[in-house]
């Protein structure tokens, strides 16, 4: 061997040697956690709102003890099952009557341990408004209790906090579109007259119906995008409901002239 090829043995020795000493090195825990879960992460269908669905309850729960402790909990587990007359091997909650549970829990709380649990409640997160649609976006006057989130199948979730919805008869606003109308093709210069020429040729060519962020100056040909969504919306007191909304531009013309009283305007000018 040449001295290059031993002072490569060397060095990788050293190394395992550090990697041994890095190994034997480790601390002793102080503290041993044994971490579950109970019930499921599912959205779709929440039980008892649905016959058929996910828990109502996901649980994530820990039992903290001191490392000492560590070789007696086998045996803590045996005089807890021994004084509740359980002929089981394991101990699981969901197998005690209730008179078992009582004297398991008084059992377990006079233990070295201590307990801890994460419980989220999904009623409240139960899907409430999924939209399949573009430029959706969470409404103004509802940004602080309304969370939006990615969901399946290219949809976009908006869910309200807990108890903003309390009564079947509820309503409120979840997401909104800004969606308009360009009447800068009719080449006229006010309103009213860019209507009156609208309702007088009926030419859907004449104007342009887009998202706001789509009028550009200047201004330059586009494709109409129509207000297309479906999806479904629930709540905790509600059964999910699918639905499908289509607005074209002549509908949403006759709602803006409405709103606007353009209507009123014409018809006095008449």
């Amino acid at each position: 061997a040449t001295a290059q090829d031993l002072n490569g043995l060397i060095q990788l020795l050293q190394t395992r040697h550090s990697c041994a000493l890095m190994a034997t090195q480790i601390p002793a825990p102080y503290y041993i956690a044994y971490i579950d879960e109970a019930g499921d992460a599912g959205l779709k269908a929440v039980r008892p709102i649905d016959p058929v669905g996910a828990t109502e309850w996901l649980c994530l729960g820990a039992v903290l003890i001191r490392a000492k402790h560590e070789s007696e909990v086998q045996n803590w587990v045996r005089t807890i099952l021994s004084k509740i007359g359980s002929k089981r091997s394991d101990l699981h909650y969901r197998h005690l009557s209730a008179a078992q549970k009582r004297t398991a829990l008084e059992m377990i709380a006079q233990l070295p341990i201590r307990g801890f649990v994460l419980a989220s409640n999904k009623k409240n997160m139960r899907r409430y408004l999924r939209i399949k649609g573009s430029f959706w976006g969470v409404a103004n006057n509802v940004s602080d209790i309304v969370r939006p989130r990615a969901a399946a199948e290219e949809m976009i979730g908006f869910y309200a906090t807990r108890d903003t919805l309390i009564h079947v008869g509820d309503e409120m606003t979840l997401a909104e579109r800004s969606t308009g109308l360009d009447f800068r093709y009719t080449g006229q210069r006010d309103l009213p007259s860019a209507i009156a020429l609208l309702r007088k040729d009926g030419s859907e060519q004449n104007y342009r119906m887009l998202p706001f962020g789509e009028m550009t100056t200047p201004l330059r040909d586009a494709t109409d995008r129509l207000v297309e969504a479906s999806g479904v919306y629930g709540a905790e007191n509600a059964p999910v409901t699918p639905f499908k909304l289509t607005i074209d531009k002549q509908s949403l013309l006759d709602l803006f002239c409405r709103d606007a009283g353009i209507a009123a305007q014409l018809s006095q000018q008449a």
